[in-house]
């Protein structure tokens, strides 16, 4: 399981109640999509933490768990990847 960082401490509401409030696995990976469009990496890694802890497959809470790590920078190629990976597993 990842360890939180301060840096997620200033999530706003809405990427926090769209978190919490999705108690579906593709849902969730479809709010982080939307996140990663509208809100930046903040909202992506907190999607990616909790989806990490949240789900209790072991594919799946590696793939949250990837985003989580990688996803500091939208751009890069390993948050590019991990997005991917997850969508993959959804979808």
């Amino acid at each position: 399981m990842p360890k939180a960082h301060s840096s997620l401490d200033r999530v706003d509401e809405k990427a926090l109640v769209e978190v919490l409030a999705s108690e579906y696995s593709p849902a969730q990976c479809t709010f982080m999509l939307l996140a990663a469009v509208r809100e930046g990496a903040k909202a992506v890694r907190l999607h990616g933490l909790w989806g990490s802890v949240r789900f209790k497959r072991p594919l799946a809470r590696r793939h949250f768990s990837a985003v989580y790590e990688n996803c500091g920078d939208l751009n890069s190629e390993g948050c590019k990847l991990a997005l991917l990976k997850l969508y993959n597993l959804h979808y």
